[in-house]
């Protein structure tokens, strides 16, 4: 006659602890559940994935982008970089101590052909960065003109510009005075003369012309800030 299998024993509870019935059982199992290997959740510690918004919610706003440098920013860094290596002059170097005295002494150097007395009257390039280019209109916005693109246009158009005043003075010209017909632009310690003719005397002839650009005027001295002229 075959031996009948052993009943299984109840697993020993501690002593006083009162077995759990019901809704505590209920709990205890889904616990238990979700502790044991193999069940719903993430193994490995990763975090679950964040949760969709609710329909019809707006989207996440953007990060908004840096603003674009300013005018005055980017200006400022070209003359930075312009004046890499050029002292400041602190005042203009030669030049004439009045708009009339700067004018009769172009009009002398170019009917001597006196070149090296005519560079003496135009800016060098300590000063237009130091003296002339921070306060003036073409840095300021709307312009804001690159220092560096601006001197060299002055400079690369001087020989033109000095070719067309020789051949309009001849040698034995006279200065007989001249006219600038626009106010004084003040810009800083600058004031800028524009738009001016020079009266000259050849015999019995006279003539009016525009010989040269902007006179700079700055503590007491003039001098020129390119020879651009409509000749």
């Amino acid at each position: 006659m075959p031996v009948p299998a052993p009943l299984p024993l109840p697993l020993p509870r501690a002593v006083g602890t009162p077995r759990p019935t019901g809704a505590t059982g209920a709990l205890l199992a889904a616990v238990l559940l979700a502790a044991a290997p193999g069940c719903a959740g993430p193994a490995d510690g990763t975090p679950p994935a964040p949760a969709s918004p609710p329909p019809g919610s707006p989207p996440p706003a953007a990060t908004a982008p840096p603003p674009p440098p300013t005018v005055e920013a980017l200006v400022d860094s070209a003359l930075g970089a312009f004046r890499a290596g050029v002292p400041d002059p602190g005042r203009l170097s030669g030049g004439e101590p009045t708009r009339d005295a700067l004018a009769a002494a172009f009009v002398r150097a170019l009917a001597g052909r006196d070149t090296a007395a005519l560079r003496g009257l135009h800016l060098t390039r300590a000063e237009f960065a130091w003296l002339y280019f921070p306060t003036a209109r073409l840095a300021r916005p709307p312009y804001g003109i690159d220092p560096g693109f601006l001197w060299a246009q002055i400079s690369s158009a001087a020989d033109r510009d000095l070719g067309r005043a020789f051949a309009a003075v001849r040698a034995g010209t006279r200065y007989a005075g001249h006219v600038c017909t626009e106010p004084a632009v003040v810009e800083g310690a600058n004031r800028i003369h524009e738009r001016c003719t020079v009266i000259l005397r050849d015999g019995a002839r006279t003539d009016t012309l525009a010989l040269f650009g902007s006179v700079l005027e700055r503590d007491g001295r003039f001098k020129l800030v390119s020879f651009a002229n409509p000749l």
